[in-house]
């Protein structure tokens, strides 16, 4: 049985160039990961917020006509947000209106929607908090 140096598989060479190439495939498909990451977080922030709008519409119908403002996760007002996402609500007046803050724990993003009465429900906006780049 002859055996040629061809048969005994991959020179050191080719295994490095296989390695470079990953490296650089890798170098370029992390950063874009993580972005598509960090949009999946805003958009169910975003999610959470629309919810929340029909939740508190709702409500408002059922129980004389102003906005709940407590804690959203209450048996009183029984909306849970997505795994990760804290909402805030805030009101100086329930019977007019209401400010609603999401935030993610793995992303720096804040979503806020104010809502006053008589008018459409108010746009989502997202942005990030003051002071960060």
């Amino acid at each position: 049985m002859d055996v040629h140096m061809n048969d005994r598989g991959f020179t050191l060479i080719e295994l490095l160039l296989v390695v470079v190439v990953m490296g650089i495939l890798a170098t370029i498909a992390l950063p874009r990961l993580g972005q598509t990451r960090e949009r999946a977080y805003v958009a169910s922030m975003q999610s959470d917020l629309r919810q929340l709008i029909l939740a508190q519409e709702l409500y408002y119908q059922t129980h004389g006509f102003a906005y709940f403002t407590e804690d959203p996760g209450s048996d009183e007002f029984p909306f849970s947000a997505s795994e990760g996402v804290t909402i805030q609500l805030s009101s100086q007046n329930p019977a007019r209106g209401y400010v609603a803050e999401a935030a993610h724990n793995r992303v720096t993003v804040i979503c806020t929607v104010s809502v006053e009465e008589g008018d459409s429900p108010g746009r989502i906006q997202c942005s990030e908090p003051d002071g960060q780049e």
